[in-house]
């Protein structure tokens, strides 16, 4: 891995080499879990209940992304969601793209105001609209890099 200073042409992608994890369910709401930590970015998610919105009362997968840099970096990912198995997002659509300012940190939440590519629904919390069938199995950040498009070398 590089050291995310070093520059080629004023931009340096960082190889990640947590691409093949797998999210396995049955964690506890409300608690950050760890998906990805390296010197430039720290990924998060968590299990949360969306009381809020003006949908049904739902739970969802949130991710927090926590710039470590003291330069403005750029997450990049492909969104994949499997359903018992069946990847539901693998397409072009799911590609996420998040800005992060020197050490900011983001995070999904209920609502519009949010942005979607923080958050993945899961399922109904009424027992009446439970779809167990489409609950998420696994969720993966394919493809991730940290882009960092101002950094200087040393």
């Amino acid at each position: 891995i590089r050291d995310y200073k070093v520059t080629g042409v004023q931009t340096c992608a960082l190889p990640i080499l947590f691409l093949n994890s797998q999210i396995t369910f049955g964690q506890k709401v409300n608690e950050w879990t760890n998906y990805l930590e390296n010197e430039s970015v720290l990924v998060e998610y968590q299990y949360r209940n969306c009381t809020t919105d003006p949908l049904p009362d739902y739970e969802a997968i949130y991710l927090r992304l926590t710039n470590k840099t003291d330069n403005r970096i750029s997450v990049i990912w492909d969104s994949e969601i499997y359903r018992n198995g069946k990847c539901n997002t693998c397409s072009d659509e799911y590609h996420a793209v998040i800005e992060l300012n020197p050490k900011e940190i983001l995070e999904g939440g209920c609502g519009s105001n949010y942005n979607r590519n923080l958050r993945f629904f899961n399922d109904y919390l009424s027992d009446n609209l439970k779809n167990k069938s489409q609950t998420i199995t696994e969720f993966k950040l394919a493809n991730l890099q940290v882009v960092c498009s101002n950094c200087k070398e040393q």
